[in-house]
């Protein structure tokens, strides 16, 4: 864990989990908020009381980063034990635990849409609307973040919705775009 000076405030970076030299400072850790406290334990089974909290963390060579910090980096794709498919969500809290090496995430997933979605029939564009309300709080790990994606605010049939569109699926028919024009 290190932290250094960026744009006039402080960051931290991890990689996906901590490093193994990495030691527990209690001067470092502060308490865990109980909403946090009850997410880990519905996902671990256990009441940590405090963490290491951070607000950046670079998870697959791409940097991540809490709500608050910065928005566009914490929004992501990610998978659970709850759901098989990758949900789209945000992320609220990056912590790490006492004698633990790995980075905990509390995210909180984005809702369906209660309206029919306008992007459905065309699913090449890979864009799909999400209610703008989200879930309650979930705990993943760094491992479980599959992909980061870009929203858009979006009022449909008088609902307040996101259009969202994977990050990942962009470069893919970005890069397939421009191989089917030379060839």
């Amino acid at each position: 864990l290190s932290s250094r000076i960026h744009e006039g405030m402080e960051v931290d970076d991890v990689e996906d989990s901590l490093p193994e030299e990495a030691t527990w400072d209690i001067k470092k850790a502060t308490p865990i908020p109980e909403d946090v406290q009850v997410a880990f334990h519905k996902a671990f089974g256990s009441y940590p009381t405090q963490a290491h909290f951070i607000s950046n963390a670079k998870i697959s060579g791409l940097t991540h980063s809490t709500r608050g910090k910065h928005f566009g980096n914490s929004q992501i794709f990610f998978s659970s034990s709850t759901s098989e498919v990758s949900a789209p969500g945000f992320i609220h809290h990056m912590f790490s635990l006492k004698n633990d090496p790995r980075l905990f995430l509390a995210v909180r997933r984005l809702l369906p849409t209660t309206v029919e979605d306008p992007f459905s029939p065309y699913p090449i564009l890979g864009v799909k609307l999400y209610s703008s309300f989200v879930d309650d709080l979930e705990i993943i790990l760094s491992d479980d973040v599959d992909a980061q994606f870009a929203s858009c605010p979006l009022d449909w049939e008088e609902v307040s919705n996101i259009a969202v569109i994977s990050l990942s699926r962009v470069s893919f028919f970005s890069t397939s775009r421009r191989f089917l024009a030379i060839g």
